[in-house]
């Protein structure tokens, strides 16, 4: 059904219950739903509005693309298909009638994207560190460009809960390293520079969706060195990070990678595995290393690439003739952007601070995913 008619409808049922010429304040007798959603296909959507003014015996009515779909003063529902749906709520009583049309956005998976950009921490260098990194609004920055991700830093807390935050110079989230505060402690003691609270793994994930863009979120595991070398909670952060993700059904909207301690690698491919989610690792081994173990993606600091700025010793082709997919950061230099670019076809995805730059360089030359 397409939205032009589906105003018509809305419209004409508007003039016959005779509110057409009172809209505005009629929609205001109906609290609790929004213009649009999004969610996932298989996710429940569940409303439970408020109705101001109305008094004496009501009958409810749902509708999705002109079919009813319940009675009841509540609205459960999950879709099967993707796609828009126009979907109305109509309140009818002796006086008056009311409606509320709302859309719902459907997704089984992120949208088509025409890049393989990453913005590293959301692109907040890139914004002068205007919006902090891993924040929301660094999420916001990589979507309205429409990234093929969000590169953000994970960490468990003491109660289970992942925390989107890159840690200082100690190791440690507002004064705590993390595992050992509970989310309430780490947020209680501070916000972001944008005035945000610390997110969490279940934020970034609802705002990743809410926009319902191309945008995946990798989630970067990180090698806990201070105050000494933890395996245990960086394990644990993937653990639960993949606890969550299968709860919320978002399988297809993240991407690990993984700090290149092998013991913390070895626990989280399995855990991956095991929840249908990929995962790269950072280690700097020759790709017979990754091959061995089953790894089947590559992501690596530019310091260990063989390339005509660096002295390491990969290369593109090192791990893509043997089948093992490739990616790199961070590329924030022009005359890498321009190398790596060259070799767009072989990557699985360029990270970098300044994404905004590399998409606009990667359109000039004509560079798109295909």
């Amino acid at each position: 059904m397409k939205k032009r008619d589906f105003l018509y409808i809305v419209m004409a049922l508007l003039m016959l219950t005779g509110c057409g010429e009172d809209t505005a304040d009629v929609n205001m007798l109906i609290q609790g739903i929004e213009r649009s959603y999004s969610v996932q296909t298989g996710e429940e959507l569940y409303l439970n509005p408020v109705i101001v003014g109305l008094t004496g015996d009501v009958s409810y009515d749902w509708t999705v693309d002109s079919e009813s779909v319940g009675s009841k003063p509540e609205f459960a529902m999950s879709f099967s298909e993707p796609g828009i749906k126009y979907c109305a709520f109509i309140v009818n009583s002796r006086e008056s009638s009311v409606i509320k049309p709302f859309m719902v956005r459907v997704y089984s998976s992120p949208g088509e994207c025409d890049n393989k950009i990453v913005a590293h921490r959301g692109g907040a260098k890139e914004c002068d560190e205007t919006i902090p990194d891993n924040s929301i609004a660094a999420l916001r920055y990589a979507m309205e460009l429409g990234c093929y991700a969000s590169e953000c830093d994970i960490y468990v807390t003491k109660d289970k809960n992942v925390v989107v935050a890159h840690a200082d110079g100690k190791g440690k989230v507002n004064g705590f390293y993390p595992w050992e505060a509970t989310l309430a402690e780490i947020r209680e003691a501070g916000t972001l520079s944008n005035g945000e609270q610390v997110p969490t793994l279940e934020d970034y994930l609802d705002y990743a969706m809410k926009g319902g863009g191309c945008t995946r979120i990798w989630l970067d595991i990180k090698n806990i060195t201070k105050p000494s070398t933890l395996p245990e909670p960086a394990i644990d952060a993937c653990r639960q990070a993949c606890r969550i993700i299968r709860e919320k059904k978002r399988e297809k909207w993240v991407e690990f990678i993984c700090t290149g301690n092998k013991d913390v690698m070895t626990v989280c491919d399995e855990l991956c595995r095991q929840s249908g989610i990929p995962i790269g690792w950072m280690g700097n081994a020759p790709v017979k290393d990754y091959l061995s173990k089953g790894y089947t993606w590559a992501n690596l600091s530019l310091a260990y690439m063989d390339d005509e700025w660096h002295t390491g010793t990969h290369t593109v082709d090192e791990f893509v003739s043997k089948g093992v997919a490739m990616s790199v950061y961070n590329v924030d230099e022009e005359p890498a952007m321009h190398f790596y670019l060259s070799q767009y076809d072989k990557m699985k995805a360029i990270c970098t601070n300044y994404p905004a730059k590399l998409i606009r360089l990667a359109r000039s030359m004509q560079i798109e995913d295909k």
